[in-house]
């Protein structure tokens, strides 16, 4: 039961929500996202796409279609439309208050499989639809209250002098940025571009203000970071979050402390207004912010008035808030959960109304190897955590999961992760290309099961490390795990645990518990493990590599703590069969 338990932990991680790019008029009558995810019952893109909720209804708002890009050069071959067009994945929305001007961000990957992306990505475009009439613009801006400017870019100063712009969209005339910064960040939601054009963003050092001519800047303290600088429609107040500078501590580096909130005048000095707040959205005023904050365990949705008075918790879902939103006018807002759903709220009373059900959704990206025990991270996956015990089911809580095609056997299935036996016969994918992973379950939601390109490598050993860091490992007489707090002491034997070690002999069946007894499913080829001992490098004694009793997936390394080593942390590197490739974790030691 103890092992059970901790691998399940150790094999839990966050993520981030599928529902992006929020926006909506002042009155708040209206939500717009973006999402890759398609209606069910229908034959969308697999790409971002944007919606948009009104009176209870959902619609799709702009999907583009894939274009043909450039051809690819002699001697490369083409694998399907992935090499032969580019899609315009659209990522964001913006509305202007009155809801009369829509600007619709995307961004357009380059999809091919050799290496060309320099050569083919075009980046982002922004297009702004007004009085029935369209317009493109290169790179991610953003609307203000009026729908008259535009402000944003996604240059890098150290790569270009032009790196960002403000656009009036009465005019047609554009202002390049150029100034002496070394970072350009603009906050990805609440507006960044007030009604008379004054702009603002962030510099590594302080919060940049563009006000006709004059560049203004509001300093930080400590080396501190602003980011997400948003501004009222009067351009009046700034308000932003600080992190942390970045500090040395035991073991690495850390961003120390949480984020905090502050608000300035323009031209003025700035003060704090929330000690943990970060993601702010302004009313068109000035006088209301509804931020982040994990104050209160979770993260939720908090409003403050920019006096600083009337500070109060907005949400109290239970996984918790990972974007929001406020209306113009300060009286309704939009939230996305850690479960997948989208909510809008009553500002004066908290009331939400759920707009999107649970929607499970997969994050892009991930990667895992021929049976290896893998745990993919996503949101809405499912209302609470079910598990199961070997053999492992193909079906669990009314879901099903394939990977490459195959069915494959599920271990957890949780409301942000699903964890899986990847089956033992998948294919490894060229660079660049992914496997699909589909879920298939019951869901309330009107967006289809979610898919998302996984990438399969040959091999991916690596110890289950709950914290990053430190090996998930017990002690020798299995009495308790081994913790900072209950070293491991020299020369005993500790017992960690891993995924992905490989094959074994004699075999054990797909999903199925491996062997208490003997023959245990030992490792067809085994690892050697090494440790520094002052300026050599020492083999550990290694007693057992193999399948861990009655588990599945989860493979067990049996070794001895040396015997010369002193107290702290002991850095255990094994290698795999070629002698190349490394995996490594820690593990706490006492005398």
């Amino acid at each position: 039961m103890l092992r059970a338990f901790c691998i399940l932990i150790a094999l839990a991680v966050p993520t981030r929500a599928q529902f992006f790019g929020l926006a909506t008029p002042a009155d708040g009558s209206t939500v717009y996202f973006a999402t890759p995810l398609r209606l069910k019952d229908t034959v969308q893109p697999d790409y971002g796409k944007l919606f948009r909720v009104a009176a209870g209804r959902l619609n799709l708002q702009e999907s583009r279609p894939y274009q043909a890009a450039a051809p690819l050069p002699s001697g490369i071959a083409a694998v399907g439309l992935i090499s032969l067009s580019n899609a315009y994945d659209l990522q964001a929305a913006g509305v202007s208050s009155d809801g009369q001007v829509l600007a619709a961000t995307a961004r357009r990957d380059c999809l091919d499989v050799q290496s060309l992306c320099a050569k083919r990505h075009l980046g982002f475009v922004t297009t702004i639809t007004a009085s029935g009439s369209s317009r493109d613009y290169a790179d991610l801006l953003h609307l203000s209250a009026n729908g008259k400017w535009a402000f944003g870019g996604t240059g890098t100063p150290h790569f270009s002098s032009d790196y960002g712009y403000l656009v009036n969209l009465t005019t047609g005339e554009q202002t390049t940025l150029s100034l002496s910064i070394d970072t350009f960040q603009v906050a990805a939601s609440g507006r960044p571009v007030a009604n008379d054009g004054t702009a603002v963003f962030s510099d590594s050092r302080a919060v940049v203000v563009l006000q006709g001519s004059q560049v203004l800047r509001i300093p930080t303290q400590n080396n501190d970071q602003p980011v997400d600088a948003v501004i009222d429609a009067g351009a009046h107040t700034v308000v932003y979050s600080v992190i942390a500078a970045l500090e040395i501590v035991p073991g690495g580096f850390c961003i120390c402390g949480n984020q905090s909130l502050r608000v300035a005048a323009v031209g003025g000095e700035s003060t704090l207004l929330a000690p943990d707040g970060h993601a702010p959205s302004l009313s068109d005023d000035g006088r209301t912010v509804l931020y982040l904050s994990s104050r209160s365990g979770t993260p939720q949705a908090w409003l403050i008035h920019t006096d600083g008075s009337g500070g109060r918790q907005l949400t109290q879902h239970p996984l918790g808030i990972t974007r929001a939103i406020l209306s113009g006018d300060g009286s309704t807002a939009y939230a996305v959960t850690l479960g997948g759903q989208l909510l809008k709220i009553a500002a004066a009373s908290g009331d939400a109304e759920e707009i999107i059900p649970r929607t499970p959704y997969f994050e892009p990206g991930q990667a895992t190897a021929p049976g290896k025990l893998t745990t993919f991270t996503g949101q809405g996956l499912s209302d609470f955590a079910v598990s199961a015990a070997p053999p492992l089911p193909y079906t669990l809580d009314s879901v099903q999961v394939t990977l490459q095609g195959k069915a494959t056997r599920i271990l957890v299935i949780q409301p942000t992760s699903l964890t899986v036996l990847t089956p033992p016969d998948v294919t490894p994918t060229p660079d660049l290309i992914g496997a699909p992973l589909r879920l298939d379950g019951a869901s309330p939601s009107p967006f289809s099961g979610p898919s998302a390109a996984i990438y399969i490598v040959s091999d991916s050993p690596q110890f289950l490390l709950p914290d990053g860091h430190h090996m998930l490992a017990a002690h020798e007489d299995w009495s308790a795990l081994v913790t900072a707090g209950n070293p491991a002491h020299l020369g005993e034997i500790v017992h960690a645990y891993a995924v992905g070690l490989g094959a074994t002999s004699p075999t054990v069946p797909y999903g199925a518990p491996a062997p208490a007894q003997e023959p245990l499913a030992r490792l067809a080829a085994g690892y050697q493990c090494v440790y520094s001992s002052g300026a050599a490098e020492k083999q550990v004694q290694i007693l057992y590599q193999g399948l861990a009793p009655n588990l599945a997936g989860i493979y067990q390394v049996d070794w001895r703590i040396p015997l010369d080593l002193a107290t702290g942390d002991l850095v255990i590197v094994c290698r795999v069969p070629n002698g190349v490739s490394t995996w490594f974790g820690l593990i706490p030691v006492g005398p």
